[in-house]
């Protein structure tokens, strides 16, 4: 296998007006003194954007074939031109670059006529590209040779292939080296036909080579295609007539990557290609982004044709200025920014183009929530606290996790205590509340007095979407020295509802004492009440009837 070695292209055709190839070496000029004089041409040519010396500059119409070369700074001028129609001609023919590297070998720059008017200085910028480096032929002198099959030739996401071994003529023998120039579409140097435009464009020297059995060429998609599109239109530069006609068409990958062109479909000469997108007019895209809550989604990159992005504001709203759109439907794609997105999916809505100059209102795109809970749980608070001394030996003992737990994680085997070394019983109850969830450990009997004690929460208690502690708590408390009895007192304050109206809310406040006066503290309080009056719920709360 044969593999082109490319380098970086740092420029390719532009102007200010459409550009086309022309096939003839650089020509020598000529000055018809004596013809009327009424006005000048000037300009400068660049390479990215170094300015290029050495450059020919030939024009022609009335009067004759007039020429200079660009300055050391790449401008030129000139003076003294009939007026009329012109056509001009850039030639970079044996200039070199800084780095040595030729510049446009053997290509002429051809520009569309430009009227030269009495007294006028008509301005033709241009831009030369750099010759990128590929796979030179052998042709033993003269200008046809084979191409052996497995070859292949690539540059910055475009690559020609040639499967079968191919026989390549080119229009000069000492020039068979083809290589590969991407291009911004936004350089096109001839334009399209009305309602196409160039998703990909790419120069392909030298120009007018032929082949043939067409190899197959691809292009990096950039989105611009859904995956697996098919009936792709490539585009081809007639160098005759300086115009643009279908040559072969492609397909997209399954995985929406790669533009291929169809078998026998591929290259059939060499000069300028583009993979061409249908499209009436260029207009903005607007609408907005929000969850399926109805939630505004700031910060969400919306894509559409071509690649244009826009990043939706902190309404969620967006606006991508200047897409140009295809008949019929097109898709916008929404992804969300991840410090923005948690929670979020990316979608994709489709809508019709609006008229040319009109706004297209995507109007609302709506992302679909979904729970993702990647994080560990974490102990919030427990009852008693690490290290607490005095805990009532009948004291319930509980523990609040920060989010939602799984019930059946909170167990005898997961929620142990001990006093010293034995292993206490007693029965655990879970509640979810606000967010968190509480497990609490009532003790079948007292605790012994004046011991130390432990709660043991382990590491392997899930949360609601399965994420575990991970290691294990240990509370350590001590049990006051004197026992305290059990509940014989319960003083509810306020002692009456009597004054509560019917349908508010009460706060009552319990305090239990055993049948010495000593404070119960951390006992379970069951509310109940048979009063006409006043109904406690199973959460416990208080409320008062009509």
């Amino acid at each position: 296998m044969q593999k082109a070695t490319p380098r970086s292209v740092s420029s390719v055709l532009a102007s200010s007006a459409a550009l086309a190839l022309a096939l003839t070496a650089c020509s020598s000029s000529s000055d018809d003194s004596s013809t009327p004089t009424t006005g000048s041409l000037t300009g400068s040519v660049l390479n990215s954007p170094t300015p290029v010396g050495g450059v020919k500059v030939t024009v022609s119409g009335p009067g004759g074939t007039f020429g200079t070369t660009t300055s050391s700074n790449g401008t030129y001028s000139i003076e003294n031109l009939p007026t009329g129609q012109y056509t001009i001609d850039f030639c970079g023919q044996g200039v070199f670059d800084s780095n040595g590297n030729p510049i446009a070998d053997k290509i002429n720059l051809h520009l569309p006529s430009s009227n030269i008017g009495s007294g006028s200085t008509e301005q033709k910028p241009a831009f030369l590209p750099e010759r990128a480096l590929g796979l030179t032929v052998d042709t033993m002198g003269t200008n046809t040779g084979v191409i052996p099959a497995g070859t292949f030739i690539e540059n910055a996401g475009i690559t020609i292939f040639f499967e079968e071994d191919t026989t390549a003529t080119f229009l000069d023998a000492a020039d068979t080296t083809i290589s590969i120039t991407p291009v911004p579409t936004e350089q096109i140097p001839v334009a399209l036909p009305d309602g196409i435009v160039a998703s990909a464009l790419v120069a392909i020297e030298p120009a007018g080579a032929t082949f043939d059995i067409r190899p197959e060429i691809s292009f990096g998609n950039g989105g611009t295609f859904p995956s697996g599109s098919t009936g792709v239109e490539i585009y081809s530069l007639d160098y005759a007539t300086a115009n643009w006609g279908l040559s072969g068409m492609a397909s997209v990958a399954a995985n929406g990557d790669v533009i291929l062109s169809d078998v026998g479909e591929g290259l059939a000469s060499t000069g300028w290609h583009a993979v061409v997108v249908d499209t009436f007019c260029v207009t903005d895209i607007v609408g907005r982004v929000v969850s399926d809550t109805g939630a505004a989604v700031p910060g969400a990159l919306v894509t559409a044709l071509n690649g244009l992005t826009a990043e939706t504001d902190a309404t969620g709203e967006f606006t991508i200025a200047g897409v140009p759109l295809p008949n019929g439907n097109f898709d916008v794609i929404v992804t969300v920014v991840p410090e923005q997105g948690a929670g979020l999916l990316p979608n994709e809505s489709s809508a019709v183009a609006g008229d040319c100059g009109v706004e297209t209102d995507m109007g609302s795109i709506e992302l679909t929530s979904t729970v993702t809970d990647t994080v560990a749980p974490t102990v919030a608070s427990t009852v008693p606290a690490d290290e607490d001394a005095d805990v009532a030996d009948n004291a319930a003992l509980s523990v609040t996790f920060d989010e939602p737990m799984s019930p059946g994680s909170l167990n005898a085997n997961t929620l142990t205590v001990l006093a010293g070394t034995d292993e206490v019983m007693g029965q655990i109850g879970v509640s979810t509340t606000g967010g968190q969830t509480t497990a609490t450990f009532v003790p079948a009997e007292t605790l012994p007095v004046d011991t130390q004690c432990r709660l043991r929460i382990s590491g392997s208690v899930m949360d609601a979407a399965g994420n575990q502690l991970g290691e294990a708590v240990v509370v350590s408390f001590t049990t006051a020295a004197d026992a305290i009895g059990g509940a014989t007192t319960v003083a509810i304050t306020p002692q009456s509802p009597a004054a509560m109206l019917p349908g508010a809310d009460a706060a009552f406040t319990a305090a239990v004492t055993d049948a010495a006066g000593q404070a119960v503290e951390g006992a379970l309080i069951e509310w109940s009440s048979d009063s006409s009056i006043m109904e406690v719920t199973a959460a416990g709360q208080v409320f008062a009837l009509a």
